[in-house]
């Protein structure tokens, strides 16, 4: 009878917390952008996303009186990613772009070339056109410190992996790519950062023994004997065993902050912190294997009156059947650095520190806790005109202060896009504090 009754209890506590969970959902919303969307990049104050295997390019930006996202004309063959290089005073957007097919027979760069007249694609770098990379199909597509990077395999031999360079010309004309790095699948490309005029490449690794995710760190200034001297570097950090799947400066516009690198082992996720002194292994607990989606996210500063690096997500999966998916947070200082002592943590899980990119756990774990983040992203200040001025004025414009004399701050937030495997894009809005699908169903002009 006893065994019974205690049953019936936990049987009924149970209930109540999933009837607890399903009142915190909102009803769901269809995908805009449906499939897996993968990074998004910002340029011409617009935000660039593309799907995977998918032709079309995706805009998040000012459109017909409203911010919201728009379909671009679609491609010519399915886009594998896009990549910002700012060179000079000049902002260049990239597409990788692949011929269908598996593996596709030739790939190419295409570069916008006008943001408001057609949006016109301009092909760049062609495989097929280059002698040095006729045999490999471009995989990967990055863009740091005045330069772009692609990583690239072999058609005939598919363990064989390099990286190429490039520096972006004055003019309008095609790139031409110097291979900085080859080897194995060891080389594969996993993303690059920069920080304080240096660039830094993060290469895959593999489980397989004696196998070990790299670092490599290159002068963002290119030597005076060309790219080609960056084959001869040597690792700048390594971690064996580590599938590397992400790098990220936590700092602003690349100067300071830290180099954060992220992979998984066999058994769980890991994350490495580059400073001056060396690797410092972040401490991490539970299973949280890291989907490589990093973003940093801003919090507003009353102080400064201005945005400033508060958090840094992380998209995760767990290993084995689990429903705590979704994101972590970890929590950086007023410089943008990873904080000393902070730990990994569940967004709006920490009452003890306001900082959260939510509000309340409880909605965090029924709408975007229950899915895989593949990647996660902040939408910045589009050309200075998305965000509201956060102090409150009255109708002559003059400040509002509260009975203390404290300027009253617009309760206000940029929305954060997250990527998930399977349930297309999704977005948080901060008014309700929960995050669906992202159907262009919210007004981000009324603060």
């Amino acid at each position: 009878m006893y065994v019974l009754l205690a049953g019936l209890v936990i049987l009924s506590c149970t209930q109540e917390s999933i009837f607890h969970n399903i009142s915190l959902e909102e009803a769901p919303r269809s995908a805009l952008i449906r499939g897996s969307p993968q990074n998004a990049v910002v340029a011409h104050d617009r935000i660039y996303m593309w799907t995977h295997r998918g032709s079309s390019i995706w805009a998040f930006g000012y459109h017909d009186g409203e911010w919201r996202w728009r379909e671009m004309p679609p491609l010519e063959g399915p886009v594998g990613g896009l990549a910002v290089v700012q060179a000079g005073a000049e902002e260049h957007l990239f597409a990788l772009v692949f011929s269908r097919g598996s593996p596709p027979r030739s790939s190419q760069i295409m570069r916008l070339d006008s943001v408001n007249s057609g949006e016109r694609w301009v092909p760049v770098f062609d495989t097929a056109g280059d002698p040095g990379t006729a045999g490999f199909f471009l995989s990967r597509l990055f863009g740091a410190g005045g330069k772009l990077f692609a990583g690239a395999q072999e058609r005939a031999n598919l363990d064989h992996y390099v990286i190429l360079a490039f520096d972006i010309p004055d003019s309008e004309d095609r790139l031409t790519g110097a291979i900085v790095k080859s080897g194995g699948r060891d080389i594969l490309l996993r993303g690059v950062a920069e920080r304080s005029g240096h660039i830094y490449l993060a290469t895959a690794g593999s489980h397989a023994a004696g196998s070990q995710g790299e670092v490599y760190r290159f002068p963002a200034a290119t030597p005076a004997d060309g790219i080609d001297a960056y084959l001869s570097a040597l690792p700048y950090a390594f971690f064996p065993g580590l599938v590397t799947t992400g790098i990220i400066n936590t700092g602003e516009g690349g100067i300071g902050g830290d180099i954060v690198v992220v992979g998984n082992t066999v058994n769980h996720g890991v994350a490495n912190i580059l400073r001056a002194e060396g690797v410092q292994p972040f401490p991490l607990s539970g299973g949280n294997f890291f989907s490589g989606g990093l973003n940093v996210w801003r919090g507003y500063d009353s102080g400064t009156n201005d945005w400033r690096p508060r958090l840094l997500l992380l998209g995760v999966r767990v290993r084995g059947v689990s429903n705590h998916i979704g994101y972590r947070e970890i929590y950086l200082d007023p410089d943008g650095n990873v904080a000393a002592g902070s730990g990994l943590r569940v967004p709006g899980n920490h009452p003890d520190d306001s900082v959260s990119s939510v509000q309340l756990n409880a909605r965090y774990r029924a709408s975007i806790g229950t899915r895989a983040v593949e990647f996660i992203f902040q939408a910045p200040n589009l050309g200075n005109a998305f965000f509201p001025d956060m102090l409150v004025r009255d109708e002559n414009g003059v400040v509002v202060e509260d009975s203390y004399g404290n300027p009253l701050i617009r309760d206000w937030q940029p929305p954060i896009f997250a990527s998930t495997s399977r349930d297309g894009l999704w977005v948080y809005n901060f008014r309700t504090d929960r995050w669906n699908a992202e159907d262009n169903s919210i007004n981000w002009l009324n603060p």
